[in-house]
């Protein structure tokens, strides 16, 4: 069974939980404060995947002992593919201050793990930094580059999924490159819809990029 996920220090009086939502949001916005104002996290953990000699894995929120694991995944997206327009690896206390500010506005941080061992990770944070986009987040998720396949992004897309909503979120966007057709397949199943493309916008591995984007309505 899933549960919704809730992450970081008491969220009651956050103003990313508005007093209003649209679109009858406001059964959301509640079971959102009253879980971030009583501190419970709760995750999906001991799920099975795959057949015969199928693994366990946990999807849990992370925590700091788990950025070097992350930053490891990060830096080998930066160096080795276009899903991060980056050219310069990050630091760990990049990585640290980026987990403590999601955890300071009570978006989740998940971790997928194997054998104590992280393979994946998600997370959303704000679309644009404007108080008009309050109800809309950007989200990423990254995987292992081994454990690519194995459908540990679908059980970290879930959960984020099911974080937003709890966070009274009406829209959650992602930006794709438009040469990864692995991604925005994977987003297809999970109810995203392409909504535009910029042409050329980024610049990687001496080519131009161009720039897909998709949306899922949340209510």
């Amino acid at each position: 069974r899933r549960q919704i996920i809730i992450t970081g220090p008491a969220a009651a009086g956050d103003p990313r939980l508005p007093d209003a939502i649209p679109n009858g949001g406001g059964r959301a916005r509640g079971a959102a404060r009253s879980m971030a104002a009583s501190g419970k996290v709760s995750y999906e953990t001991g799920k099975r995947i795959g057949g015969e000699g199928a693994m366990n894995v946990t999807i849990r929120p992370a925590t700091e002992a788990d950025l070097p694991a992350i930053l490891d995944i990060v830096n080998d997206a930066i160096l080795n593919t276009t899903a991060v327009w980056s050219h310069h690896a990050v630091d760990l206390e990049s990585r640290r201050h980026w987990l403590r500010d999601r955890q300071s506005k009570g978006y989740p941080v998940l971790v997928a793990e194997i054998d104590a061992t992280v393979v994946g990770f998600a997370s959303f944070g704000d679309f644009r930094p404007w108080d008009g986009y309050a109800h809309t987040v950007e989200h990423s998720i990254y995987v292992h580059r081994h454990h690519h396949g194995k459908g540990f992004g679908k059980q970290l897309m879930a959960p984020l999924v099911d974080a937003a909503k709890a966070c009274g979120k009406h829209v959650m966007i992602c930006g794709v490159e438009a040469g990864n057709r692995a991604s925005i397949h994977f987003h297809h199943g999970f109810g995203f819809v392409e909504t535009g493309r910029l042409k050329e916008v980024g610049w990687k591995f001496d080519r131009w990029l161009d720039l897909v984007f998709m949306q899922k309505m949340l209510d």
